[in-house]
């Protein structure tokens, strides 16, 4: 496969999973592995179980069909996660790289595919895999991170998961679309949603919902990939008209499109520990969103539930991407709680939650 770091080894795979209509799916992905070394030693590697940010709706936006499927993901610092001795399993998602409707921001869709890509790389007896895995995600997949957590032991307990690293996750996917004007990006991120949800459930339609002027530029949006240059021309197109910047012509938070959207918010109770890397500045998933949903998990509707373990951390002047360059405080926080979840290190009777503001640093 593309990009393939220098001391390592990759696979792009193709292996089954459960579409959103509980019938069996074709999803793709890459595995990717150290070569052994004396340091690093020969294996089994932990696994780094991926989740990408959006790259775009259309099947042929995959990562591991970019000419850089790690970058085009999200993953920038890929070198580090292999010097670390950990192997990356990377999920395409249902739809992207392979045929069917890709389920953008559907969590449970989301989780099973990253749960099921773990399942089939284990069976890449050249892999060697351990069955140790920490998941993390970034935006779209950061919320598809957390899915993958909390529904993990019901769905997959032979996936053995020691935790959850959430970076800048779309937690809230209600909150997202209800801001969509203010966001950077927002109309890009919401072709793809809507082209999924009216996809996915006939009631919900661009002709109910999208203001007419804003149709067909919404349409074209969805099948360009997020890097793709021509996406400019779309955006052009909206910056060009005299519309109102209102996408919806009724309130989304309402009706058939508010309870599907509900129903993609992040679980509040994960069950493996929680690190939650969040950019101060960022302009895409607002700090806002990022902070209420932090405060929901925290605080239980059941008193008696058992906390749940969340490290919360915002890193002040960094942008929605930008936590996750190499140069990124963020990523080496990542890193560190990594390596002591795979160690299998707690502090007895620290709190249950906790939120660090990181000043700035490069």
């Amino acid at each position: 496969t593309r990009e393939v770091p220098q001391d390592a080894e990759a696979w792009r795979i193709l292996y089954t999973t459960t579409g959103m209509d509980g019938r069996i799916r074709v999803a793709s992905g890459l595995v990717t592995v150290p070569t052994p070394s004396k340091k690093r030693g020969r294996g089994p590697w932990p696994v780094i179980d991926w989740n990408h940010s959006t790259t775009g709706f259309a099947q042929h936006c995959a990562p591991t069909l970019q000419e850089r499927p790690f970058w085009s993901g999200g993953l920038y610092p890929v070198k580090k996660v292999l010097k670390e001795g950990w192997a990356i399993v990377a999920t395409d998602y249902i739809g992207l790289g392979t045929d069917g409707v890709h389920p953008y921001l559907f969590g449970e869709a989301s989780a099973r595919a990253s749960l099921d890509a773990v399942r089939a790389a284990r069976q890449l007896e050249e892999a060697n895999l351990s069955p140790a895995t920490v998941v993390w995600g970034h935006s779209q997949g950061g919320g598809a991170a957390l899915w993958t957590g909390a529904f993990a032991k019901q769905y997959a307990p032979d996936v053995w998961i020691r935790g959850v690293a959430a970076f800048a996750p779309a937690s809230d996917p209600p909150a997202l679309v209800d801001h969509v004007s203010e966001v950077t990006g927002g109309l890009i991120f919401a072709s793809y949603a809507f082209a999924a949800y009216s996809a996915i459930y006939p009631d919900i339609t661009y002709e109910r919902h999208i203001r007419p002027g804003l149709q067909p530029v919404l349409r074209a949006m969805s099948e360009r990939c997020l890097t793709d240059p021509t996406m400019a021309l779309s955006i052009a197109a909206v910056v060009g008209t005299s519309l109102d910047p209102d996408l919806f012509s009724t309130d989304p938070s309402f009706g058939e499109l508010g309870r599907r959207l509900r129903e993609s918010m992040a679980p509040t109770e994960i069950g493996p520990p929680v690190f939650l890397g969040q950019g101060a500045s960022d302009s895409i998933v607002l700090p806002s969103m990022q902070d209420a949903y932090v405060e929901r998990v925290c605080t239980p509707a059941e008193p008696a539930a058992p906390p749940q373990r969340l490290d919360y951390r915002r890193y002040a002047g960094y942008e929605h991407a930008q936590v996750m360059e190499t140069y990124s405080p963020m990523f080496a926080d990542a890193i560190a709680w990594t390596r002591d979840r795979f160690a299998g290190e707690y502090t007895a009777g620290a709190p249950a939650c906790t939120t660090t503001d990181v000043a700035w640093s490069r």
